[in-house]
């Protein structure tokens, strides 16, 4: 395990590093999240509070975790158990690290996980985290269910202060107990599309818009301050405009990143104009 103090790691004084350094893909990851508009509003998109009975409909049918048997929402859905049970059993796993499902607890609890492998001669074991870091960015991903891919938005980031690789019992997981934590309504998350800043790096069409597999994907220091330079624009006005600000300066100053060295997003949604 590995934690960083608040504002301990400030890296001054030292070469900026060059374009190859910038584009390696380690330290930061995207987070594939499912679909969560619990305790949706205007100036959230939801992730705080047990989904909508339309979502858990479409989530039960349409994704793994949700369809399986033990999952609270899957309880509900087939009548197993009654709505207000389904929120108390929410409240009394908040006292363990998430709620029904780690989406729904994600701007309560502030972590993001590797998750389990569901199927296959694996099941049942939890999945690593290998190129985290302390200090590294955690961008908070999903699309609606009316979304295609190349819809996914960016809905929330965090500086990682905390991480876990995960082990033979316990998955990877990286976590916030920093101030440095930006929240984006719909409105804002859909200026900050994620493949305007990804591609597949081993695709042979890196234009496609396709996660392909897992729950994460590792993204670059480049990467990263192209979102968060975004992010300061789409929270231009508002009461977080100054934490933005001060989020880009701490991730660059902590990473050793000159902004002025890094490039356009040049993600799948780039190639194809």
């Amino acid at each position: 395990m590995a934690i960083l103090k608040r504002r301990g790691l400030l890296v001054k004084n030292q070469p900026y590093k060059n374009r190859k350094a910038l584009a390696k893909r380690e330290g930061n990851m995207a987070i594939k999240c499912n679909y969560c508009d619990g305790g949706q509003s205007n100036s959230q998109v939801g992730f705080n509070d047990v989904c909508s009975d339309e979502m858990i409909d479409y989530n039960v049918k349409n994704h793994v975790w949700c369809g399986q048997k033990d999952c609270g929402c899957y309880m509900y859905h087939e009548g197993e158990i009654s709505r207000q049970e389904l929120e108390m059993e929410y409240l009394r796993a908040l006292q363990n690290e998430n709620g029904v499902c780690y989406e729904s607890a994600l701007f309560r609890k502030w972590f993001a996980s590797a998750g389990w492998y569901h199927n296959g001669d694996r099941a049942g074991e939890p999945k690593a985290i290998d190129k985290a870091k302390c200090g590294g960015l955690c961008v908070l991903s999903t699309r609606t269910p009316h979304d295609k891919e190349a819809g996914r938005f960016i809905f929330g980031l965090f500086l990682i202060d905390y991480f876990f690789k995960g082990d033979s019992k316990n998955e990877g997981r990286v976590k916030s107990r920093s101030d440095y934590r930006l929240i984006f309504s719909m409105e804002q998350a859909r200026q900050l599309l994620f493949w305007r800043y990804y591609k597949n790096p081993k695709a042979e069409k890196p234009e496609i818009c396709q996660w392909s597999f897992g729950l994460f994907h590792y993204l670059s220091d480049a990467q990263s301050v192209q979102i968060l330079q975004d992010a300061v624009k789409v929270k231009a006005g508002t009461q977080d405009e100054a934490l933005a600000r001060d989020f880009l300066a701490h991730y660059c100053n902590l990473n050793n990143v000159n902004p002025d060295d890094v490039w356009e997003p040049d993600g799948a949604l780039t190639l194809n104009r």
